[in-house]
């Protein structure tokens, strides 16, 4: 199957933002308490997604021939990732090694060089972030009612 790797285009908000909800839903809501998973829908509204996008963050998106959106990461100008998330049926495709590729490289640009990625990986994506090169920098730590694995990684 042919993927695309592309940057967020506006207007694109609604199906991205479906794709994450319904992601943390299945994947990562059962290891966060309610507060948590009221923080992470905090997190995730249109205008907050829009306001990242404008100034400290980018977003790319993965879409298939047919223009669906069937991956997304929204990574900060750090270097941190906030958000890495594939729709469960394009799941085991590299999808997600292909978005952390295409956000690796745009990070070195605007680093002019060396950058340490990071990501607070959640329970279930820890053995994923292992497989694409992530290190874990400390134990499962709980904040805002989410629990997460601190993970990072060397760009050269």
């Amino acid at each position: 199957m042919e993927i695309r790797i592309c940057n967020y285009v506006p207007g694109d908000e609604d199906e991205i933002l479906d794709l994450v909800r319904t992601g943390f839903d299945e994947f990562v809501s059962m290891d966060c308490n309610e507060e948590g998973i009221k923080f992470f829908y905090c997190f995730i509204t249109l205008e907050e997604f829009r306001k990242r996008n404008q100034s400290e963050t980018f977003t790319l998106t993965a879409r298939t021939k047919d223009d669906q959106i069937v991956g997304m990461i929204e990574v900060r100008n750090d270097g941190h990732i906030c958000l890495l998330f594939v729709r469960n049926d394009f799941k085991r495709m590299g999808i997600a090694y292909s978005l952390f590729n295409k956000a690796k490289d745009i990070c070195l640009q605007k680093a002019g060089g060396n950058v340490i990625m990071t990501v607070n990986s959640s329970i279930y994506a820890v053995d994923i972030y292992n497989k694409i090169g992530f290190t874990a920098v400390e134990k499962v730590n709980t904040i805002n009612g989410i629990s997460f694995v601190k993970m990072a990684f060397m760009v050269k």
